[in-house]
């Protein structure tokens, strides 16, 4: 120890050690081992310089100096942006101890002495290993050739691993917070839905997104079960399963996942994403991000649903192109087309082409058409903006055929209708003759009488069977012509 200063209170360093390994316990943050390790070497005049370097953990190809011991700021900012290519770097790569009792007579080729005022005549520096990797390095500095001996050189060792170690775990406590608050930041922040979930189910934690879509508060959640807000479909049982067969595993595992969970209001929330487990001897839990697809089923649902629809219709539906070309037909419309080319009339001579022209040109059109022994009424729409024409049949062939048969009765009715009031016109010319007649000769009542018995006798029953005949035919009273009626009623 003829080379180093010790205080007084400790007989040798491997005390002195000991009791500054007490003191680094008790040290709760960078800046109390830092003021730890000021005061370490001050106990040592001979160290004018002391830095410890260490691999920074996200570029690993870069160190950093959590500690500099000695040097002005600008020495220290210099120091620490050439490490890698002075002594720290070089002891890091070779995983050896580098003593320079003398630098001038060593003639390795870091003698630069950055600047500093005082010229260091030795020099010591010490590789930090951890399972036979290098995380950093320390080194000393001293005015005075040959400062540092063996006992000195096995102490800083110690020393240097301690304290190195003792600031790469305030490091990673510092990367692990700084990754946490982004990694709270990222989850409280996600559009995607984060859940977790222990083994029996219960609900860990639930992120924003998740409980601003499930409606829950927190105090809800706390005391939820998994199980009590998923839906009783027909996948219930077969997700339990998954669920349960995940946590079973007893290491880190991922999977796919798809389920629908009930809301605070009674909605259905479909969720698809990852379910991936922490497992543990003692602990096992299923972390879920997922996402909401409720609006994108729901519309995959509706679609499938207008989808089917063409083809469940009884009634035919085809789709047409402006070319003429069959694009779509559902089944009923596909019998109608194997008719059409049974009967020649499919291609050029389609029935179909002369419309797909007139809704080319005014949108739509209704026509009917005869196929085989039915006829059909079309309706087509023209969807300009995809060139082609949706065509909706319907059957009309017992519609057109009682529109026939109408007809003909109408006709008849009305040519019955023509006799009836012929048969009036002649009856009233008669009777005003007849009347001009007895007023002219002043023949008595009872000769008219006579008259009417002889001679209109014949024409009232004429009357009175056409009567008949209009009540059949047009449901009214048997006497339609008023005249007729008197005329009838004064007879019989």
């Amino acid at each position: 120890m003829s080379k180093t200063k010790n205080t007084s209170k400790f007989s040798n360093l491997e005390e002195y050690l000991t009791t500054i390994l007490m003191r680094l316990v008790q040290s709760e943050n960078e800046f109390e081992i830092i003021r730890l390790l000021n005061s370490v070497f001050d106990h040592f005049p001979q160290i004018k310089y002391a830095g410890l370097y260490l691999k920074d953990e996200i570029e690993e190809d870069r160190l950093y100096m959590p500690f500099a011991y000695g040097f002005e700021i600008e020495e220290a900012r210099s120091a620490n942006q050439s490490a890698e290519d002075r002594h720290p770097g070089f002891v890091m790569r070779n995983k050896e101890i580098l003593h320079i009792p003398d630098t001038q007579k060593y003639q390795g080729l870091f003698s630069s002495e950055l600047g500093r005022k005082t010229e260091v005549k030795s020099r010591l520096w010490i590789p930090l290993l951890d399972r036979g990797q290098c995380f950093g390095s320390v080194g000393a500095a001293s005015n005075e050739v040959d400062a540092f001996d063996p006992e000195f050189i096995d102490f800083f060792s110690k020393l240097g691993t301690i304290f190195g170690t003792a600031f790469r775990h305030q490091m990673h406590k510092h990367v692990l917070m700084t990754r946490e608050s982004s990694y709270r930041h990222l989850v409280d922040e996600s559009y995607d839905l984060i859940m977790v979930v222990d083994n029996s189910f219960k609900l860990l934690f639930c992120n924003a997104a998740w409980m601003d879509t499930m409606r829950y508060s927190q105090e809800e959640i706390d005391a939820m079960n998994l199980q009590e807000i998923l839906e009783k479909d027909s996948e219930y049982q077969s997700i339990i399963d998954l669920l349960g067969s995940m946590m079973n595993r007893a290491d880190f595992s991922r999977h796919e996942i798809n389920l629908t969970l009930n809301s605070k209001f009674g909605e259905s929330i479909f969720l698809e994403g990852i379910g991936v487990t922490y497992a543990t001897e003692d602990y096992k839990a299923i972390e879920f991000v997922v996402k909401n697809i409720t609006t994108q089923v729901l519309t995959e649902k509706r679609i499938q649903n207008l989808a089917r629809f063409p083809m469940e219709n009884p009634n035919p539906v085809l789709r047409l192109s402006f070319k003429n070309k069959m694009l779509f037909c559902n089944d009923a419309g596909e019998h109608l087309v194997n008719q059409l080319e049974q009967e020649g009339r499919s291609g050029d001579h389609c029935p179909f082409g002369p419309i797909i022209e007139q809704c080319i040109e005014k949108g739509f059109a209704i026509e009917d058409i005869s196929i085989g022994n039915q006829i059909f009424s079309f309706s087509a729409v023209a969807i300009q903006s995809e060139r082609y024409v949706n065509f909706y049949g319907r059957d009309v062939t017992e519609r057109v055929e009682t529109e026939r048969k109408l007809e003909i009765e109408r006709d008849k009715l009305q040519t019955m209708t023509d006799e009836v009031n012929a048969l009036n016109d002649t009856l009233a010319n008669q009777l005003t003759l007849i009347s001009n007649n007895l007023k002219e000769t002043g023949k008595e009542q009872n000769q008219l009488s006579l008259l009417f018995g002889h001679d209109l006798k014949s024409p009232a029953r004429q009357v009175s069977t056409m009567s008949s005949l209009l009540k059949r035919y047009l449901k009214e009273e048997p006497h339609v012509n008023p005249r007729i009626e008197q005329i009838t009623n004064h007879l019989f």
